[in-house]
């Protein structure tokens, strides 16, 4: 009983493992792409909106004060 018994790992663990981290590696490299995507089209739209915001509220200052 003094020596260490070692569980074995079948082979159905292992294909498990293997086809979870297949079937999971395209889904996260289409999420990684969708969101850096919609990263990028949200910045855009918020950089044009404050960019329109400026100019009217320039405007609107320029032409009320002076």
């Amino acid at each position: 009983m003094s020596k260490i018994e070692k569980k074995k790992v079948g082979i159905f663990p292992k294909l498990l493992f293997v086809m979870i981290i297949v079937a999971t590696l395209p889904l996260a490299l289409i999420w990684y792409a969708s969101s850096q995507s919609t990263e990028h089209l949200v910045t855009e739209q918020v950089n044009q909106r404050l960019s329109q915001t400026a100019s009217a509220l320039s405007s609107f200052i320029g032409d009320g004060w002076t």
